[in-house]
């Protein structure tokens, strides 16, 4: 099956492909306190059953779930210049120059426990296809080559990065975010997918960019709740990501009056054990 392709920009020149969509995990588990029964010294624990999946939002993935099995590729076609001037990520990366087509890699490991931002971060030059089988000349070529004096066997290069496991339609609203296309993106998003959203904006390093509709979610979302659990943790990351002084105070008020204690938190992919500890 060919992977799915995003067009956020029909004229593009990078294409960011993502492997092993929505795999992250972003939705920490806390076990709260239970009311103590008479006789009992013990507290018990259970698990926050809070749903933050409201109001339900796109998967990025076909709704066939044989197709969305066999998509473990989705790829983006967008302006490298929008990226490199949203992300300092993007940026970084991008500016580095490929003497050749050939890719170069900077894959950390996923498994690593630690890595809660874990990611394939592979860089690489590729060619489009003019129907012949020759190859593509070097990526040097068609930099430094002069304007005025155009190759006409030069063939038009694309690059690509390679990132995995981020929610598909989060990193889709951030591309649309990025290019302008504000129009296209949610109203109202579930807390769920605006932490997946604050978790690709962390990673990518473009809260700045994503302000515009991250401040109209925040008056948008429902009343946040004034007891501890999944939420406030959730909602401590999502206000540092986004730089929301007042929400950042006062639930991290909450979360050091009322909570129970990292030993009762499972944060998952959610990366927010800097801030916790």
């Amino acid at each position: 099956m060919a992977p799915i392709m995003h067009t956020v920009d029909p004229d593009g020149d990078l294409v960011v492909v993502l492997k092993k969509p929505n795999t992250k995990n972003v939705i920490p588990e806390v076990s709260l306190r239970q009311e103590v029964n008479l006789g009992k010294d013990d507290p018990t624990f259970a698990p926050d059953a809070t749903d933050v999946k409201v109001p339900l939002m796109s998967s990025g993935l076909p709704n066939k779930a044989t197709l969305a099995e066999a998509s473990n590729e989705i790829r983006f076609l967008v302006s490298s210049r929008h990226l490199t001037m949203a992300s300092h990520m993007f940026k970084t990366m991008l500016s580095q120059r490929w003497t050749q087509p050939e890719a170069v890699n900077a894959q950390s490991d996923s498994t690593d426990a630690d890595a809660t931002t874990s990611t394939v971060a592979s860089v690489k030059a590729s060619s489009l296809s003019d129907g012949t089988d020759s190859p593509a000349p070097p990526m040097a070529s068609s930099i430094n080559a002069s304007p005025s004096s155009p190759s006409p066997s030069r063939i038009p290069l694309t690059k690509e990065v390679v990132i995995s496991e981020w929610h598909a339609y989060a990193l889709l609203t951030v591309f649309n975010v990025i290019h302008g296309k504000c129009y296209s993106v949610s109203r109202r998003v579930s807390l769920e997918f605006f932490a997946q959203v604050a978790a690709i904006a962390d990673y990518l390093q473009c809260a700045e960019a994503l302000s515009v509709i991250t401040d109209l979610w925040h008056s948008c979302s429902r009343k946040r709740s004034d007891k501890y659990g999944k939420e406030a943790i959730m909602w401590l990351y999502i206000s540092w990501v986004f730089s929301s002084a007042t929400v950042f105070i006062e639930t991290a008020r909450l979360i050091v009056q009322a909570g129970e204690g990292l030993d009762r938190v499972i944060t998952h992919d959610l990366p927010i054990f800097e801030i916790l500890g």
